[in-house]
């Protein structure tokens, strides 16, 4: 069983449930972060294509495509860039980090099914920056593991979950 100190200075058991529950949380965490990354592997390399093709529907396929290819992936990053301060606002105060996790994904999932079936480049940039917003959500996580795991395990928590993180790039 782990120990804390109490109020009173003396050391209490923690129950193993709430250990357990708080793993299966920052796991949990671990599998969000490698879901966020592992969209970006999917539609980065994709996307060019799919401006592409855009750009054949519209008869100009090669004229738009390298300013519409650098505008969905800036959209995408300047979004996430813009939340992830709001998320980890929020995350505390308003909401519970997992809530903003959950919401992070429904947001991402959203964002990326707009792209998905996108027939215009503006639909698809859309969709980029709803993804962007949800991915945003990736900072509540790093309050949530760093304000329930123990000082001396935080360092080996935070790397593991950007080892997920990273894990969800190379796939």
């Amino acid at each position: 069983m782990s120990e804390k100190v109490g109020d009173d200075g003396d050391l209490q058991e923690i129950k193993p449930a709430v250990d357990r529950q708080r793993k299966i949380g920052i796991f949990a965490l671990m599998l969000c972060g490698f879901v966020f990354n592992f969209d970006s592997t999917i539609i980065q390399p994709t996307a060019a294509f799919y401006i592409l093709v855009l750009g054949w529907i519209r008869g100009n396929p090669y004229r738009t495509l390298v300013p519409d290819y650098g505008r969905s992936l800036a959209s995408y990053s300047l979004s996430r860039v813009i939340f992830s301060p709001v998320f980890g606002a929020l995350a505390p105060r308003v909401i519970k980090y997992k809530t903003a996790m959950l919401a992070g994904l429904i947001i991402c999932a959203v964002g990326n099914l707009t792209y998905a079936v996108a027939t215009h480049i503006s639909v698809l940039i859309v969709g980029r920056v709803i993804a962007g917003i949800g991915a945003a959500s990736v900072a509540p996580a790093l309050a949530y593991i760093t304000a329930v795991t123990r000082p001396e395990a935080r360092g080996k928590v935070l790397s593991m979950f950007w080892g997920f993180a990273t894990l969800g790039l190379i796939i």
